[in-house]
């Protein structure tokens, strides 16, 4: 896939897409002593059977120099059900008029993530690889490796209990992963703040070089709702301080166990596949 390709991809999407992945996923890897209790706790409050969501994301700018119209998408997303503490995803983009159709397919798998994308402008379906998956692309704040980092972080990393301390009137534990990886790691060290009572993630701050804070993704809590055993956040922002910009993510509807149909996971039915 050329670069020039990869810009076709409307920037919305691309934003979009990685803050909706980091978000329906539990960080997985090492931990040591109450990290890993915590995580475990995280990972047994997901739904374990298939399912969708109705989304909206609302991006705008946060510098006062720049007077833009807030953008809107809106998508349909398929969850399928947990298997060896894996799950695979696939999003369909209703709106705007010119991401309408977009399709994005991720396959969760022991020996290494797999992307798909399907756009009518393309006419086929494509893999993400190498660097189109690692790389920042078009000037966008997000990158398919901010994938990889928020909910596959820990492949480099450490997770560790720093502290628990109160957050809106929660107890809140405190975790960190640092990542000693080496090379070009986006995210060096990630803060996470996850609510005791529930087990979500109701805060994280990505650092990226030189020890600033990047990122700050935060949960409206009082929009956090129980859906059959798990707990479901339905208002969730992430900013980007470095671009002074925001994408906030609202949930309008979730459903699960929820039979889906067969091939919604395979990358040959991508192109064909329809939202029900």
């Amino acid at each position: 896939m050329s670069q020039d390709t990869i810009m076709l991809i409307p920037a919305l999407v691309r934003r979009s897409i990685l803050l909706l992945l980091a978000l329906l996923f539990v960080q997985e890897g090492a931990a040591s002593g109450d990290a890993s209790k915590i995580l475990d706790c995280m990972a047994n409050n997901m739904p374990q059977t298939a399912g969708f969501q109705d989304i909206e994301f609302r991006s705008r700018s946060l510098s006062e120099d720049l007077f833009e119209d807030e953008r809107i998408l809106r998508a349909s997303v398929y969850l399928g059900g947990v298997s060896g503490n894996r799950r695979n995803i696939l999003a369909y983009f209703h709106e705007p008029f010119e991401v309408r159709g977009a399709r994005i397919l991720l396959l969760e798998k022991e020996s290494g993530n797999e992307t798909y994308l399907y756009a009518p402008v393309f006419g086929d379906v494509r893999r993400l690889t190498g660097r189109h998956v690692s790389s920042s692309v078009n000037g966008t704040d997000f990158s398919y490796e901010d994938l990889e980092q928020l909910y596959g972080v820990a492949k480099g990393g450490h997770w560790t209990q720093l502290d628990t301390m109160e957050l809106d009137g929660r107890e809140i534990y405190v975790l960190e992963s640092v990542n000693n990886a080496g090379g070009d790691v986006t995210y060096p060290r990630i803060k996470m703040y996850v609510d005791k009572s529930t087990c979500v993630t109701i805060k994280m701050k990505l650092y990226g070089n030189g020890e600033r804070v990047r990122k700050i993704f935060s949960v409206d809590t009082d929009s956090v709702r129980r859906i059959n055993d798990s707990w479901i956040p339905y208002k969730m922002t992430m900013r980007d301080k470095r671009n002074m910009t925001e994408t906030r993510l609202v949930v309008h509807e979730t459903e699960f166990d929820t039979s889906l149909p067969d091939g919604t996971f395979d990358p040959g039915h991508l192109k064909s596949f329809k939202p029900q």
